[in-house]
This record gives structure tokens, sequence and C-alpha cells, in this order.
């Protein structure tokens, strides 16, 4: 790295701190017409955004920056600003989000779908698709499921990662793992027995490992429903001529 350079870098950043708006601009442009690195190139960029009052011409900068590196997290972030989909005073300092938060368990807002035929519970079908009755087997269709607020919204990742909403506190759960295959799995706190569903090892489960685990705010569902890998195993077995010769017992979704 040329001492040249980076004496121009420090000088153009300290001129734009001062809000010395030409003398930053010379420094930081000067910068852009050297041998510079490219992390140079990325702050001389970042900064020159910085002191410019027009947005098309911060804009063209962060661009610029973002071309160098498509991933730099602070030129995504400014640019989330510029765009109005990320406000500066939401942005949080990830070290110590969790530092000034209050040591007390968050009050979890469920959802209960509840069969107005029956009065049975409502799940979602593995594809995803509708909720069905444990009970009756009555339907309800996606549009009735979103009309109740049952999807998950989609999230911009650069301004989910710049606020707090992005920096879930991790929740204690039990863990197990499987001695048989080395799987390991997330235990409800009522569970007392475990088959694993590769191996077919059986658990009694007497103590299991506590370990930290952030909630996820929705589980992307299956693309088939049981009865159709079920039937896709059948199918398998048969064409590798092994159809009479093994017992296939009914699948079992696994999250990992």
């Amino acid at each position: 790295m040329s001492d040249g350079v980076r004496d121009l870098l420090i000088r153009g950043i300290a001129a734009a701190k001062a809000k010395s708006i030409d003398e930053a601009r010379f420094y930081l442009e000067r910068v852009l017409r050297t041998d510079a690195t490219v992390e140079q190139r990325i702050k001389a960029w970042l900064w020159l955004s910085e002191i410019s009052d027009d947005p098309a011409e911060k804009r063209d900068c962060l661009e610029t920056a973002l071309a160098h590196d498509p991933a730099h997290p602070v030129a995504r972030r400014k640019l989330a600003v510029l765009e109005g989909r990320l406000k500066p005073e939401e942005i949080v300092d990830p070290d110590r989000v969790f530092a000034s938060a209050p040591e007390v368990p968050q009050s979890i807002h469920a959802r209960r779908f509840v069969c107005q035929q029956c009065g049975g519970r409502m799940t979602f079908t593995p594809d995803g698709k509708a909720l069905t009755c444990s009970y009756c087997n009555r339907r309800q269709t996606l549009l009735e499921a979103l009309g109740e607020g049952a999807m998950i919204e989609e999230q911009d990742f650069v301004v989910a990662l710049a606020t707090v909403k992005g920096h879930t506190r991790p929740v204690t759960t039990r863990a197990l793992r499987c001695q048989g295959c080395g799987a390991s799995f997330i235990l409800a706190p009522e569970m007392l027995s475990f088959t694993c569903p590769y191996c077919a090892s059986i658990y009694v489960v007497e103590m299991a490992e506590v370990q930290e685990l952030i909630p996820p705010a929705g589980i992307v569902p299956f693309v088939l429903t049981r009865e159709q890998a079920f039937r896709a195993a059948l199918q398998w077995l048969e064409a590798e001529g092994l159809g009479t010769r093994v017992s296939v017992a009914p699948p079992t979704g696994v999250y990992s």
C-alpha cells in the first residue's frame, strides 16, 4: 500500500469529517486517480457520497463502490437509506444490541387457527398451500390463510441486518445428537422418547444437551406431501428391483 495514497485518503476523510467539502473532494478524487487498492477506492467513493448533497451523485458514488465489492455492507446500507428502505435512526450496533437489552423473556405472539366446522386445530399442509383440520379434514385455501395473516412477509436482508430485527436473541433449547448416524435434532420440552428418522435409532430422553437457538420467523414448506414422498420411495425401490424385498415405513419430515 502506497504511503502517499494512504496520506491522501486520510486527509480527505479528515476534511470530510470537518465539513471542508472542497478540500475533501480534492483529496478523495486524487485517490481515485492513483494506483489505490480496491479497499482505498471503496473508502474514497463512500466518503464522496457523504459530502455530496445531490441524491443522483450519492447514488453514483455508492453504486461505483458496490461495483468494486457487491457485498460491501456499508455501501449497501447507505444505498438502502438513500432509497428510503432503511431509516438512519433504526440502524443498530450489532455488538451492543444485546448488551443494552433487558434480560427478560420476550412475549411470543402466536395465532392459533381453529376449524370453523368442528373447532379442531388447523395446520398447514406440507406444501404450504392450504390449512387442513386435524380432525374433520376441512381445508382452507391459501387466499383465506393470507387474509388471516398466516403468511410470513419477505424481509429486506440489508435492512434487517442493519436493524434490531436482524439480531434476535437466542433461546435455550434441548438438543439430541444421534449416536447411530450423528444427526442433530431439537427436542420439544415435553418429549420423553425419540426415534431418529434417518437410522431408526430409538432413544429415551433422560438428559439432552442444552443449546442456544435463534427461532425462525417462518419455515419453508416441503415440496412434496408425505403421501407423494412415500409413493416416490416405493417407485424408486421397484425400479431398483427391491420392491418386494424391502419394507418401507411412511416418511417423517425433518427440518434442518
